[in-house]
């Protein structure tokens, strides 16, 4: 409404706009105001405010904006019938209009009086869009609708010839790898293993300006790690699980064999979807992972290996950094779990967990089910 519900102009100015339907958008007219004399009235004929459902990230807008509307005949002649119209009695009670006294109707009258003198001015300075304009500025926050980063220290911007900034430019990038191979090699030197990586796939969209969702997705093929220790019962160590394939019955004829590194399905696929930037600047993430059925096997042998490579690598990255306090190869004290709200602490350049959980918001985490085969070999003598 143009002005409040208590009042009669209050009442007849109000229209009702569903939140749950972004796009839609009232008009209000301001010479239609019977506080407002005719002059003034005549004045405002072109004159409308525009309201709007948007977006604000994961949240639903409505804002409003002024408008210059074309004034035709019959605006003239609507307003000159409701001046020589009787008013009709009120159906306010006198309870609900006295509950306001004189000093509170003098500061609405006067800044309704400032709020319609600016109007007015900007009309006839043509400082006010048209419709279509007006739409898209309160729809996608841009031109006078966009936030000044004033506003939060409480200094509010209001800059007519800002114009229409940019809504942000689109970017896509897409990745394809026919895959990696790493070999992991200790001290000795010995190779301990291969990981093996096959038809990798990162895609990404994103806007600058944070308008539209940014969407990110990561696909694996294939994921196998080979064990190379000497003497290992099992020579693949993880890989995913295939479906058995058998020889026909009618035909006799065996099934064509499958090509290698490949299978039914990728081996992992990781979506992320950011929501548009929100101004308060919580992110909402939404993701989801879908994950291949997989073989592991196991001996105590590459266990024991793989995790003196890891201390090992863990002592080298310790005395490259100066925070070396002892070996943990060779140590046999119990070792802590890294410090992983120290480690949130140094990135978020200050910032407690607490902080930073609060400004992520996890809309939807979604894992797909799969299956695992575990084995597990007897154990054997490390020679």
């Amino acid at each position: 409404a143009l002005a409040p519900l208590s009042t009669r102009d209050g009442v007849e100015s109000t229209k009702v706009v569903c939140f749950a339907r972004v796009g839609d958008f009232i008009r209000l007219s301001p010479s239609k105001l019977s506080s407002v004399s005719s002059i003034i009235a005549t004045e405002l004929l072109g004159v409308r405010v525009l309201g709007i459902i948007g977006t604000d990230g994961p949240t639903r807008t409505l804002r409003f904006i002024l408008m210059q509307k074309e004034v035709t005949p019959s605006g003239y002649i609507g307003n000159a019938v409701r001046e020589t119209i009787s008013p009709m009695p009120s159906f306010i009670s006198v309870e609900t209009t006295s509950q306001y006294g004189d000093d509170d109707d003098d500061c609405r009258v006067k800044a309704l009086l400032n709020a319609v003198r600016n109007a007015s001015q900007l009309l006839n300075a043509g400082s006010l869009p048209n419709e279509r304009e007006a739409a898209k500025q309160a729809f996608f926050g841009t031109g006078i609708c966009k936030r000044s980063p004033l506003e939060g220290q409480g200094k509010a911007h209001y800059n007519l010839q800002e114009g229409i900034s940019d809504i942000g430019d689109d970017f896509s990038c897409e990745l394809s790898f026919s895959g990696f191979i790493f070999s992991i090699i200790d001290s000795s030197p010995t190779e301990l293993a291969v990981l093996s990586l096959h038809d990798a796939r990162i895609e990404a969209s994103w806007n600058s300006a944070g308008k539209e969702y940014a969407r990110s997705r990561i696909v694996v093929g294939w994921f196998q790690l080979d064990n190379h220790c000497p003497n290992s019962v099992y020579s693949v160590a993880m890989r995913p699980r295939l479906k058995a394939y058998g020889i026909h019955e009618s035909k006799g004829v065996a099934e064509p064999a499958k090509e290698a590194f490949t299978a039914d399905k990728p081996f992992l696929e990781l979506m992320v979807d950011l929501a548009p930037s929100h101004r308060t600047g919580i992110v909402s993430l939404t993701a989801g992972a879908s994950l291949h059925d997989v073989e592991i096997f196991l001996d105590l042998a590459f266990i024991l290996r793989m995790q003196r490579f890891l201390l090992s690598l863990q002592d080298h990255i310790m005395d490259a950094t100066g925070n070396a306090s002892h070996g943990f190869v060779d140590s046999e004290e119990a070792w802590e779990l890294p410090n992983i709200e120290q480690l949130i602490k140094q990135k978020t350049t200050g910032k407690t967990i607490s902080q930073v959980q609060s400004m992520m918001y996890f809309k939807r985490l979604t894992i797909l089910p799969c299956k695992v085969k575990l084995s597990v070999a007897p154990v054997r003598a490390l020679t």
